[in-house]
């Protein structure tokens, strides 16, 4: 009889169900797994480690899902950490918007919420590929200071872009 003694996967994304604990001779079980594909796109690989009593084999079975994840809009970064040396008196990050389908995609100009990051929106290629530039705005204090910048769409299912934006203000030694 095989027994699985645990289901490991290699990363917080990726979560096992309850699987089948024990299985007879010619008979199969289950490894329910699940992989939550928020902050990733493009090309994954993850592995799951598995334990049990395979006569004359390693103790552990490594078991991979891979895929492509489709996203309509691609945010590359999904988040916009700026970090701003003591010697710089500000500090600026390209994040990269995707339009992966066939449906033109406007964005409207972008909204911080806060004073401390200021955000300008760049054309690539009409309705395909945008480049928003965020910068921080001096005098900046030493530390994290956190936002949002907001574009909204003209799509109905996804009206509002939104990057969290933070930035890291070292000090000087």
């Amino acid at each position: 009889m095989l027994i699985v003694n645990s289901v490991q996967p290699g990363c917080h994304c990726t979560t096992a169900g309850e699987w089948t604990k024990q299985v007879e001779p010619g008979k199969t079980g289950k490894i329910p797994v699940q992989f939550d594909t928020t902050g990733t796109g493009g090309m994954i690989v993850r592995q799951i480690t598995v334990s049990c009593n395979i006569p004359n084999q390693p103790p552990m079975v490594y078991l991979q899902i891979k895929g492509t994840v489709y996203k309509p809009i691609d945010v590359n970064p999904p988040w916009a950490v700026i970090n701003v040396p003591p010697d710089v008196e500000t500090g600026s990050l390209v994040v990269s918007i995707t339009n992966n389908t066939e449906e033109p995609l406007i964005l409207s100009p972008p909204q911080s919420n806060n004073r401390m990051f200021s955000a300008q929106l760049f054309t690539n290629q009409p309705g395909k590929g945008y480049q928003l530039k965020i910068s921080t705005v001096p005098p900046l204090g030493v530390g994290s200071i956190q936002g949002q910048v907001v574009l909204t769409t003209t799509w109905s299912n996804t009206p509002v872009i939104s990057v969290t934006v933070v930035a890291n203000v070292q000090p000087a030694l």
